[in-house]
């Protein structure tokens, strides 16, 4: 059930942004560039809660679901679909470890 509703929830939340992009002659490539980016705080949420009170991570998370968005715009405009996965990896990765170094923040390893 929970797996349909997720289902249901991005259908919903595609077919709005989509339909937003239309009738306000936005560019598609914004408007998925903004869903990736969204899409990233269930994974912050989750990994980093006890440090989503301060403002300076803050912006560090938003600094990274931009960098997400942008991220994947790229890799569907000039990369083949091969080299994706390794490509969100080593992002992963390396927010990871920034989040460490600048903040000392160790992510959160429970689901």
């Amino acid at each position: 059930m929970l797996l349909l509703g997720a289902a249901l929830l991005v259908c919903v939340v595609e077919g709005a942004g989509s339909w937003y992009a239309d009738v306000y002659n936005v560019n598609p490539a914004w408007v998925f560039f903004g869903l990736n980016s969204a899409a990233m705080i269930p994974l912050f949420v989750r990994n980093f809660r006890g440090q989503l009170k301060r403002p300076s991570f803050l912006v560090f998370l938003a600094g990274w679901a931009i960098v997400h968005g942008l991220l994947v715009l790229t890799l569907m405009l000039w990369v083949p679909f091969l080299y994706w996965i390794p490509a969100f990896a080593l992002e992963m990765f390396a927010g990871y470890i920034a989040a460490r170094l600048l903040f000392g923040v160790v992510a959160s390893d429970k689901i």
